[in-house]
């Protein structure tokens, strides 16, 4: 089944070039929480109620195992997603359904020192 992004961090080059270790950190805090996520699932759907709106209880649970379903366990997400994910950023934008290659708008080299 494929991974869907439930969120996504977007950096500049800029803040690449000039702040490395920052965005590392934050790399290592994100991927951090997501493995809490997914690892902590009584203290997550008490939690949840107050972020979502949610009172109904089964509901909240539910949503939490539909979250672990389709969630990324690296911070990744597949090639199939990140293509649908520019084609609906093309349309959305209203811009034209040229080829843009995935690997112009995603980088995941900091997801992967992260996780070392």
């Amino acid at each position: 089944m494929s991974t869907y992004a439930n969120g996504g961090i977007g950096v500049t080059d800029e803040k690449i070039k000039t702040n490395p270790t920052e965005v590392l950190a934050f790399m290592k805090g994100t991927l951090k929480a997501l493995k809490y996520s997914m690892q902590h699932r009584t203290e997550m759907v008490k939690i949840m109620p107050g972020y979502l709106g949610i009172k109904d209880a089964a509901l909240v649970e539910q949503l939490y195992d539909l979250y672990l379903t389709r969630q990324s366990v690296d911070g990744s997400v597949d090639d199939h997603w990140m293509r649908g994910a520019i084609e609906f950023t093309q349309k959305t934008l209203g811009g034209t359904a040229k080829e843009v290659p995935p690997s112009q708008v995603f980088d995941f080299s900091f997801v992967q020192k992260a996780a070392r």
